[in-house]
């Protein structure tokens, strides 16, 4: 046993675990309980990281007054998630006028399937792959996507109105923390602002090129998938993975020949692998500190808690959670065992 370790479990740091546990037990259960109100409100905070520097940019560089910068701002912001959610619309509504043509080629699959199945030696004659899969209501999955995506659309307005309250209170929550000594709030500051600056740069050229590509390719619903890898890269590891797989299905029903198919994979995938994990580790550097280990513990946990929501904001509130375990008493150890150091 290291010296470190020693000294920690002389200062009752069995027993600040023990408690952290417990409260993590507590704090779990009323996370889920009010996730209704929590995450619109943490979505608010990192779209603060966000819009911050650009409103900054207006005021001390074109030296608008503050009102008008957080106007235009908000202008842009608004203009981009009404295109972006138009689009997507449209595109899954096109797809639902479409729907015959994949119900026909899903149909036209089953049936030869069925056939070879049943050619070598499997009692499937009595079953009907066909009739099962002309069943699958293509048109409810489409209108259920577009809903889906208006509904989410429509929940953005709770995010701006905290938005607008955090911008307006900024000044006072400046002087507030940054007069204290050895306040956390200028290290959670840079360091989510390096990490959001960095993700939302890798992932806007994800979704982009996997855009250019799919489009290229001809496939139907590119700029989803586009959309799609955009917001999946947010969620380390398993979320490039689902974005490559996502077009699979619907290249496999539309393409007529193997190539397209595996360029659809291919391609994208390259684009994922190289961002991931050549230039992004290069921008972002060792500055976030965290072992993969603490990464997939802290996605699982989020995800459980807030679902989907909670993937996308794993690692940011984890950067967070390490850096105010490493200002306190009892916590610097386990902000090093996040960061991998046992010793």
């Amino acid at each position: 046993m290291s010296e470190t370790q020693k000294y920690w479990l002389n200062q009752g740091g069995v027993q600040t675990l023990s408690l952290a546990i417990l409260a993590s037990v507590a704090l779990a259960f009323a996370l889920s309980l009010t996730k209704g109100i929590l995450i619109p409100f943490v979505l608010s905070l990192f779209l603060y990281f966000i819009l911050a520097p650009l409103r900054s940019y207006f005021v001390q560089k074109l030296k608008f007054p503050n009102l008008v910068a957080l106007i235009i701002t908000f202008s842009i912001v608004t203009l981009i998630l009404f295109v972006t959610f138009y689009t997507l619309i449209l595109t899954i509504q096109e797809f639902a006028n479409n729907y015959e043509d994949y119900q026909e080629k899903a149909v036209s699959f089953a049936e030869s399937a069925q056939s070879w199945l049943v050619a070598n030696g499997l009692p499937l004659s009595e079953v009907s792959f066909s009739n099962l899969v002309s069943k699958i209501p293509f048109t409810n999955i489409a209108k259920g996507a577009g809903l889906g995506f208006f509904n989410l659309f429509s929940k953005t307005v709770l995010v701006f109105i905290f938005l607008i309250f955090i911008f307006t209170g900024e000044g006072k929550k400046k002087k507030n923390l940054g007069s204290k000594k050895d306040s956390i709030y200028p290290e959670v500051n840079k360091q989510i602002r390096k990490y959001l600056a960095v993700k939302v740069f890798t992932s806007l050229t994800t979704g982009f090129l996997t855009y250019i590509i799919l489009s290229f390719l001809g496939l139907d619903l590119a700029f989803l998938f586009g959309f799609l890898a955009f917001v999946l890269n947010f969620i380390p590891t398993i979320g490039s993975i689902v974005a490559i797989f996502l077009p699979f299905p619907v290249a496999f029903f539309q393409y007529d020949s193997f190539m397209p198919i595996l360029l659809v994979l291919v391609l994208p995938g390259f684009i994922q692998i190289t961002l991931g994990n050549f230039i992004e580790p290069n921008i972002m550097g060792k500055k976030l500190d965290i072992h993969p280990v603490t990464v997939l513990l802290a996605l699982m946990f989020w995800s459980l808690i807030w679902g989907v929501v909670g993937a996308f904001l794993a690692v940011p509130i984890t950067v967070v959670l390490k850096i105010i375990l490493n200002k306190i008493e009892g916590g610097a150890y386990i902000s090093k065992v996040m960061a991998g150091d046992l010793s």
